[in-house]
């Protein structure tokens, strides 16, 4: 009964992980050519999550049945749901508002828990990861192929509508273009792209310590359009996961002069576009920094979360538990009754609370300090990148195809060598 669930968890995650980077163009098409209302179009758009829903607490329920231990990491994830129903139950404006808002801060939790019950070989978790990679640099090519299209040319070739804000042409840091490739935004793009670097950097670190060089070409080559895909969206949050992470990866892979190199080259980079940056009047250099009054409005977002966390130091529930999930973050779009944080980790403490926001940082340091101990820093840096970026983004809950894809991986690798992971008795 296990392997037959194993086999069509393992079937299951792979489709989501190759359907979920074309999952807002499929939305944009099927509303342009077909008849199909709102609410058929986005469950055919979001086939798996009723999947997942009903496959994470069966494996679950499979692992206590065999009287399995949880691991430290899996331990948080329930807490966190846990205390995710319980907001929804008693803090949430309504139960359908808290229940969006739990696809938004939580599912890609359950993704994890469902990759992590497969066990797989090391050989196998390792094609999927590949898999992910090659699907990375065709979105990469395509990002940056698409600025010598026509400007809308999703819409001008009749493939999306004329009023889908999608692509190419759309999105704009002022009066410079930002690239999107087939996602919906140039965020989500350069976020989703962010594992993608580290899985090459590492792969070009690897052949070199091992003296193959004449096989540096490709990691190389597709390090250069993945991290040029990511610049080409001028996506501040992702640009700074990127550099920030890549000064880290030396403490993470020691010993390694290529990386050491890299690092300094990069620091001299980033010395002299600071130093450009001070003594140029450039005005696309500086919409490209300042986006314009997405800026201000950012600094706005801040000031008002921080004030609302100021405001709760006197009611120590709400402190403690939160407001209820669906009442920050992107879901607050949606209904217009909610606080825009700008960042997942404000996003968190308003929803959750404080004791919300440490059980996520503690599940993301045992992740990265599992990852490590199993010498998988690849997907440790990728989530190192992310976690960076989403200071200053929903990074995690208005990008699925990033936050579902990365834990999937995640959770494979770490089922392929569980060994290094404490259990909670």
């Amino acid at each position: 009964m296990k392997k037959i669930l194993v086999n069509l968890s393992f079937a299951y995650l792979v489709l989501v992980i190759l359907f979920l980077p074309f999952q807002s163009f499929s939305i944009e098409v099927l509303t342009f050519h077909t008849n199909l209302t709102g609410g058929q179009i986005f469950w055919l758009a979001h086939w798996y999550e009723p999947v997942i829903l009903f496959l994470t607490p069966l494996l679950v329920i499979v692992r206590f049945i065999q009287k399995e231990k949880l691991r430290v990491n899996q331990f948080l994830i329930l807490a966190l749901v846990v205390l995710g129903i319980v907001s929804i139950l008693f803090l949430s404006p309504s139960f359908g508002v808290g229940f969006e808002g739990f696809r938004f801060t939580l599912m890609a939790l359950f993704f994890y828990l469902s990759a992590r019950e497969i066990g797989l070989t090391k050989e196998k978790t390792d094609k999927i990861i590949n898999a992910y990679l090659y699907l990375s640099l065709l979105i990469s090519f395509w990002a940056i192929l698409e600025r010598f299209f026509p400007w809308k040319y999703w819409s001008s070739w009749g493939i999306l509508g004329p009023e889908a804000v999608f692509g190419y042409g759309w999105h704009t840091a002022v009066d410079v273009a930002q690239s999107t490739s087939i996602f919906s935004g140039p965020n989500q793009l350069a976020t989703y792209l962010l594992p993608a670097s580290f899985i090459l950097i590492t792969w070009a670190a690897r052949l070199y310590e091992r003296r193959k060089n004449s096989s540096l070409i490709f990691p190389i080559l597709g390090l250069i359009a993945v991290n040029t895909a990511i610049i080409l969206t001028f996506s501040r949050s992702a640009i700074v996961g990127l550099i920030i992470t890549f000064l880290l990866t030396p403490f993470f892979i020691a010993g390694n002069k290529l990386i050491k190199n890299l690092a300094i080259c990069l620091c001299a980079i980033i010395v002299a576009l600071t130093v450009l940056f001070i003594f140029s009047d450039n005005k696309a250099l500086s919409d490209i920094i300042t986006h314009g009054s997405s800026q201000t409005e950012h600094v706005l977002a801040l000031k008002t979360s921080l004030g609302e966390i100021n405001s709760r130091l006197s009611r120590l529930p709400v402190l403690l538990f939160g407001s209820g999930l669906g009442t920050a973050g992107p879901i607050a779009l949606k209904y217009g009754n909610g606080l825009i944080s700008e960042s997942w980790y404000l996003q968190v403490m308003l929803e959750l609370g404080v004791i919300g926001l440490i059980l996520w940082l503690l599940f993301i340091f045992t992740v990265i300090l599992n990852l490590n101990q199993t010498k998988e820093f690849r997907l440790a840096l990728g989530l190192i990148s992310v976690s960076v970026a989403a200071v200053f983004l929903h990074t995690f809950a208005d990008n699925p195809a990033l936050s579902y894809t990365l834990f999937i991986l995640i959770g494979l690798k770490l089922s392929s060598e569980p060994k290094h992971e404490k259990n909670i008795n």
